[in-house]
């Protein structure tokens, strides 16, 4: 089974990192970076007023509320310096 949609995986697995088990489409969607670093749910699936920061470290995008270390005022703040 897909650990990202669940899919029951017929054929060929694949395995990514701590060799978690992804259907194809979620593979790539993985490749790509379109997904959540921390909880795995892809960006093409959330709402368009989810709010997203990416990682500095690792160019990672994830969801603001999956960082256990960003406040609401440091995301206000980054928000205002998109803005810019």
């Amino acid at each position: 089974m897909c650990e990202m949609c669940g899919v029951q995986i017929e054929n060929e697995s694949y395995k990514i990192e701590n060799k978690r088990n992804f259907c194809k489409s979620c593979y790539y969607t993985i490749i790509n970076k379109d997904f959540c670093k921390v909880c795995y749910v892809s960006t093409k699936k959330t709402g368009s007023n989810e709010e997203w920061v990416e990682c500095n470290n690792c160019n990672y995008w994830i969801h603001a509320k999956c960082d256990k270390n960003i406040t609401n005022a440091m995301l206000k703040e980054l928000q205002e310096d998109e803005k810019l």
